[in-house]
């Protein structure tokens, strides 16, 4: 995919408004030095404290704004991020006259909503999304590519990739979300660095069934919950190409390195650690004490935070002498390829939300681990932000193209099938893979 008629379009009119101020400085939305993926998903260290600010920012367009007749965007955001948006958007009506309308919408509703509206007068100008919906909304020319130039590396470079397609910068990224494990420290004094060593701390306990709960079991499948397994020995959904991201025409769930993950996480079944418990059976056995251990992501930090409990968060253990390496996603700012005032748009963006200030505000509506590096490094002396950066460090980018459409149900439900005892890993992966290859070849994607 190359530059898309949006993102040509959108340097066209930001030259044009920057004329009025008389400059332009930014380079082609496909220059591979502002948008271009990342060599590598994770930093030299995990070491937060050791990222330094970067030397050179990208020329800002608050100045254009104020150049051109007031006018109103739209923006789309659930309700704990709408509230602080709310804050950014009087700053900027304050130095650009330009309102900012902010509409609360639930979460789970505004990817539906924004397909059906988004090309239509009246859609929204920016609306806040996850890294997987990157590939639909580019694939069907509703989100803008973004060129922060220099100001690329102000993000980690697992946010950057994460909202990437192609080599291009879709979103500007505000969270990184990955999987951890969290431990009840009245059961457990934390997380052993191996399943071996988990499963002795656990029969110790007196054979706690189901120890480490693990989302997709029960009645419903999950493919996201999974993915340390999926990956744990190379092995995945599609191939993935470190320049460019996926290869959906490459699918690899019946390879030996994704069928070899899927039969690790049999053996922690068949030893009793982990049961067939659903995403809410998981929570509410951690919540009731149940259990000392649980895998999953940062979304349940502010529940756990208005508990009772005394918890913590660890690493995911090393399984059968391999580091698991979760899926790793975010949460963005997508800009409408169809919107009317995109110089507007980014420029709110960059100039009012990618700021350490506006991130620190975010962070505390919504405690996941921060994209921006500075704000990232502001927070890195809470232990929980600590291990959940960590892991995104070392994890893999969530597949964000469009094609994962047809992967979800599928691979979701063979999954459930090896957790209910139903398949073995090579059986499942291999229906998977092949229900899979005949819904890409149907052009169902």
């Amino acid at each position: 995919m190359g530059p898309s008629r949006s993102s040509l379009r959108f340097i066209g009119i930001a030259c044009g408004v920057l004329l009025l101020v008389g400059a332009c400085t930014r380079g082609s939305p496909g220059s591979p030095s502002s948008t271009a993926l990342p060599a590598s998903s994770a930093p030299a260290s995990n070491d937060v404290s050791e990222v330094t600010e970067p030397e050179t920012r990208a020329t800002t367009t608050t100045s254009a704004v104020a150049s051109v007749d007031p006018t109103e965007i739209i923006v789309w955001a659930d309700e704990a991020r709408a509230n602080v948006l709310e804050d950014f958007a009087a700053s900027f009506k304050d130095a650009t006259g330009v309102v900012v309308q902010v509409v609360d919408v639930a979460f789970e509703s505004i990817l539906e909503e924004f397909l059906l509206v988004g090309s239509t007068a009246g859609a929204p100008d920016i609306i806040m999304g996850a890294s997987s919906w990157a590939g639909t909304l580019a694939d069907r020319d509703l989100a803008m590519a973004i060129d922060l130039g220099g100001r690329i590396d102000e993000f980690s470079p697992e946010s950057v990739a994460s909202f990437s397609i192609d080599g291009q910068l879709y979103a500007i990224p505000y969270a990184v979300e990955t999987l951890a494990v969290y431990f009840n420290a009245a059961l457990v004094s934390g997380v052993p660095a191996t399943m071996g060593e988990l499963a002795t701390i656990c029969a110790d306990l007196g054979g706690v069934a189901g120890c480490l709960g693990l989302p997709g079991g029960g009645t419903v499948g999950d493919v996201y919950h999974h993915s340390p397994f999926l990956t744990l020995h190379g092995g995945g959904v599609f191939e993935y190409v470190a320049a460019t991201g996926y290869v959906a025409s490459e699918v690899k769930l019946d390879s030996s390195e994704t069928i070899d993950g899927i039969e690790s996480l049999e053996g922690l079944i068949e030893q009793g650690l982990i049961g067939s418990v659903d995403v809410d059976e998981a929570r509410a056995r951690f919540h009731a004490g149940e259990v000392p251990y649980w895998l999953t992501g940062p979304w349940e930090l502010g529940p756990l935070g208005d508990t009772n409990l005394d918890w913590g968060v660890g690493s995911i253990p090393e399984v059968d002498g391999a580091v698991p390496r979760p899926f790793v996603g975010g949460q963005g700012f997508y800009v409408n390829a169809h919107s009317e005032h995109p110089v507007i748009a980014q420029a709110f963006l960059i100039d009012f939300v990618a700021t350490d200030e506006s991130m620190q505000a975010l962070f505390r509506a919504d405690p996941r681990t921060p994209a921006y590096r500075t704000t990232a490094r502001a927070v890195a002396a809470d232990g929980v932000q600590s291990v959940f950066a960590q892991m995104a460090a070392i994890g893999v980018p969530f597949p964000n193209v469009p094609e994962m459409d047809v992967v979800w149900q599928p691979l979701a439900d063979r999954l459930l099938a090896v957790r209910n005892g139903e398949l073995d890993a090579a059986s499942a992966m291999a229906e998977a893979q092949d229900l899979v290859e005949a819904a890409l070849a149907a052009g169902t994607s």
